[in-house]
């Protein structure tokens, strides 16, 4: 049986920015918006995201956020102890 682990729980206040930072993580990421609106980067497309929506990224996956406006994000990292487990 395999348990899965929080890696990181955080709240992150986010800004427009010029350029969007493109990155992943080691885990798969949940991120809840908390407020504000904007835009996900993810392989050649931008999605629109607002206000209480859940975005899920899964581990090794590069991605973006462009924010609108002034906003908070709450992220979570999850994995999980059988890395074939895809959570």
């Amino acid at each position: 049986m395999a348990s899965i682990t929080c890696t990181y729980a955080v709240d992150i206040a986010v800004t427009p920015t010029a350029e969007p930072f493109f990155h992943s993580h080691n885990c798969t990421e949940l991120i809840f918006i908390r407020s504000g609106q904007g835009f996900v980067c993810q392989d050649d497309q931008r999605i629109p995201y607002h206000e209480n929506q859940l975005i899920v990224y899964q581990r090794g996956a590069s991605h973006a956020d462009e924010a609108e406006c002034d906003g908070m994000q709450f992220c979570i990292g999850v994995s999980s102890s059988n890395p074939s487990t895809n959570i």
